[in-house]
């Protein structure tokens, strides 16, 4: 099920000013830095993806325009680290995604958001798989760019023992 966010509300507002104050510390230290306006995000339990490889995750879409020139890109880039600022309003988990290809000063950053109870499959099978991915892709949904995450936590709702 795909998540709704209010992209007028002050908390989305705050979120990808954070997602803007990243991009330009990341600029002034010398990084080539994209910036992705996110639209609908849908959290994704385990299914065998269309080239046989099982995906746990987020699908996140983007405009068209912006897909086309983060394809070129990451094309020839190794997004080989990331981080993640998350923080919760209500029952919604925010993220600002920072993938880095550290060897070409590289990052892309962009937000993400879900709703925690709608994502209880991704989130239970995310943790015993002890990773999962970020698709990004257009409205069209022909073309995918997709960044992994080995360290879940990063991107999941603090867990609370009983």
């Amino acid at each position: 099920m795909t998540t709704s966010f209010e992209s007028t509300s002050p908390v989305w507002d705050k979120l990808t000013e954070e997602r803007d104050a990243t991009a330009a510390e990341l600029e002034s230290d010398g990084w080539e830095v994209m910036t992705l306006t996110t639209g609908d995000v849908t959290p994704r339990p385990a299914r065998e993806s269309d080239v046989g490889k099982t995906f746990i995750g987020l699908n996140v879409l983007i405009p068209g325009n912006e897909f086309r020139e983060l394809e070129p890109f990451v094309e020839e880039a190794a997004f080989d680290s990331y981080e993640v600022y998350k923080s919760n309003a209500g029952d919604t988990m925010l993220l600002l995604i920072v993938m880095k290809a550290a060897d070409e000063k590289r990052a892309v950053c962009f937000p993400a958001y879900y709703d925690i109870s709608q994502a209880s499959y991704m989130i239970s099978e995310a943790e015993a798989a002890e990773e999962m991915e970020t698709i990004v892709r257009p409205l069209s949904d022909d073309r995918r760019v997709v960044f992994s995450h080995h360290d879940v936590s990063l991107l999941l709702p603090e867990r609370v023992d009983d």
